[in-house]
């Protein structure tokens, strides 16, 4: 259910896979009626709660650190995106745009490479199918899969065959530079 019909580079944004990720992450549901040649409505809908919260404070705070990361992802701006924010970081960055290319970029560097950090739905080759891939190249290689869209069942393999971590998209700087720490300093 989740493809576009954009070229590559024609059309940016949150994407209905990290819109129902997050929906779902939030016990709420979305209802989507369309009608050819009139357009396409979407609601979503969200429980209430009777709950008084109190402020959640977001610690911003970014970690820095050095290393090689492979960063790979099929959309173009947020590769682009991910080199600058973990480029900030400290980190030596390389892309791949799916993971056919990871994989292939991987077998050559993987000596260098300390983490790699791999969307899960792409083109030619998924996250999934680039994970084992890469296992089979190096099986102590670190791996985190960072997705919009990405059920726990789905996971339960990948975790059980070595995954480093999980980080939903979109994700904050902070939040991500904090996994990249933990797993760079696990063994």
């Amino acid at each position: 259910p989740f493809y576009t019909t954009k070229k590559q580079g024609m059309g940016t944004g949150l994407g209905l896979s990290a819109v129902y990720g997050t929906v779902l992450d939030h016990h709420g549901e979305i209802k989507v009626y369309s009608e050819e040649g009139i357009g396409t409505s979407f609601h979503i809908l969200f429980p209430c709660s009777e709950k008084d919260e109190k402020a959640h404070t977001i610690n911003d705070k970014v970690i820095t650190g050095s290393g090689h990361i492979l960063f790979v992802d099929d959309e173009e701006i947020i590769r682009t995106t991910g080199k600058l924010i973990f480029e900030g970081m400290g980190y030596k960055t390389s892309l791949a745009k799916n993971g056919k290319e990871g994989v292939k970029l991987f077998k050559k560097l993987h000596n260098d490479i300390n983490l790699v950090i791999m969307d899960m739905v792409m083109p030619e080759m998924n996250g999934k199918e680039a994970f084992f891939k890469m296992k089979e190249i190096d099986k102590n290689c670190k791996i985190i899969i960072s997705s919009g869209f990405s059920k726990s069942e789905h996971l339960i393999k990948l975790k059980e065959s070595g995954l480093s971590g999980f980080i939903r998209k979109p994700f904050r700087e902070s939040e991500i530079s904090k996994l990249i720490d933990k797993v760079l300093k696990s063994q």
